[in-house]
């Protein structure tokens, strides 16, 4: 089933509370927009177990972004969420959620790397 509309333009509000607190360098902020999209992208799914599920993880990862100490991890990423719902506002929904794969590699890769760089 497509994502509603009320669906997406939550999306995009992330995506636009994201880049406004990015632009003013309010890195909590934009830690919360993301998280915030990411929680809406799986609420799409209509399973409240899952949902359930991930917000237990996003109370955990906060801690883990925490230890990765550099605040504007998650600037990088406002761009590429945009990239996400501009696909699905498209119905590209396969397209969104194969570009969404390589995000979360990427961005799992990218966490490794600074939890290390924090810990030497």
């Amino acid at each position: 089933m497509p994502p509603t509309e009320q669906a997406l333009t939550g999306l995009r509000q992330a995506v636009s509370d994201g880049r406004a607190a990015r632009a003013r360098g309010e890195w909590p902020a934009v830690a919360m927009a993301n998280q915030r999209f990411h929680r809406q992208l799986v609420e799409l799914g209509g399973s409240r177990r899952v949902t359930a599920a991930f917000a237990s993880a996003l109370a955990e990862m906060r801690l883990v972004f925490h230890a990765a100490g550099n605040g504007s991890f998650h600037g990088d990423y406002v761009d590429q969420n945009d990239e996400i719902v501009t696909r699905l506002e498209a119905g590209r929904r396969e397209d969104a959620a194969d570009y969404l794969a390589g995000y979360l590699v990427r961005a799992r890769d990218d966490l490794l790397e600074r939890l290390a760089s924090s810990v030497n």
